[in-house]
């Protein structure tokens, strides 16, 4: 971690050493489950996350703040199998800064409607009515929604996506762009749906008139957070980690030899017991076949 520390540093300034060890500390302490176990950042090799932080720094130009309180970096399993690997992701916090820049735009709730909960409504140029029930906070989710106002003619927008979707966001997620890492706690994937509603939002009528609020600059990285991270989804794509210099030119590809799956099982094996065979060594046991994991494309969060 001491290595990435010092990445950070380097792109940040030294007097951002606390709060950017307070963060990555975070980064590292999340446990994500995969095939019976846990997998976390120590499961995979520092230059990784160092290049990942790099790449997304080129891309996006992130500010300290943005990073600090709007990225994750979270692991899941290569293409090919051969790696664990570190994937950014985007708090849907950082698409409502965004929008709330230039105060012509209100976010007035991002929520989950749960079974019990009331709800009503009126189409996307009405806010969704919601009232919560007492004590259903783990209730089944029904549908999430954003409720949007833009201020001065007051126009209100929503957002919706349905039981089905939001249910369908985890299963496609987990299986095809962290390929069979689930790499989040429930309140984390709920973050995880209240993103792909601002991602949505930018596929409806009203983000026309809302990019006509907001500044190029801000737009632009709207537009890039929305994109972030869908060369992953590239069937065609050799799984190499690309590395990038700390000035964020892309300067090779890597390239792994071992398996992450067989490497990960073996470390949670006890080590075998040796014994001499005097006799016959008997009929090779058959060994099992490795899960299949599907290498579908998920295009997006919301469009299924």
């Amino acid at each position: 971690m001491r290595d990435t520390v010092i990445a950070l540093n380097g792109l940040y300034g030294a007097q951002k050493n606390r709060e950017l060890t307070v963060w990555l500390n975070e980064q590292f302490a999340r446990q994500g489950s995969f095939e019976g176990g846990s997998v976390s950042l120590s499961d995979i090799k520092e230059e990784s996350i160092i290049n990942a932080i790099l790449e997304a720094d080129a891309e996006l130009s992130l500010t300290v703040d943005q990073l600090i309180r709007h990225v994750m970096v979270v692991p899941a399993l290569s293409k090919n199998h051969q790696t664990f690997e570190p994937v950014i992701r985007f708090k849907s916090g950082f698409f409502k800064s965004l929008l709330h820049y230039g105060k012509q735009i209100k976010i007035d709730a991002v929520e989950a409607v749960r079974l019990g909960d009331k709800f009503e409504r009126y189409g996307n140029d009405k806010h969704v009515f919601h009232q919560q029930a007492a004590n259903n906070h783990d209730a089944q989710v029904l549908m999430v929604y954003l409720n949007g106002t833009i201020k001065g003619t007051e126009q209100e927008f929503s957002v919706v996506l349905n039981e089905k979707e939001v249910a369908a966001i985890k299963t496609e997620m987990i299986d095809k762009f962290y390929n069979g890492v689930d790499p989040f706690t429930a309140g984390e994937w709920l973050d995880v749906v209240f993103s792909a509603l601002f991602t949505r939002m930018y596929d409806e009528d009203i983000f026309i008139v809302l990019q006509s609020i907001l500044s190029d600059s801000h737009f632009e990285l709207y537009k890039k957070l929305k994109a972030f991270g869908v060369g992953r989804f590239n069937p065609h794509s050799n799984g190499g980690l690309k590395v990038y210099s700390s000035y964020g030119k892309h300067i090779g590809t890597k390239r792994f030899a071992f398996n992450a799956i067989e490497r990960k099982q073996q470390e949670s094996t006890s080590p075998p017991e040796l014994k001499i065979i005097t006799g016959g060594a008997g009929k090779p046991k058959k060994t099992e076949t490795k899960k299949h994991i599907d290498e579908d494309i998920m295009k997006d969060f919301g469009g299924f």
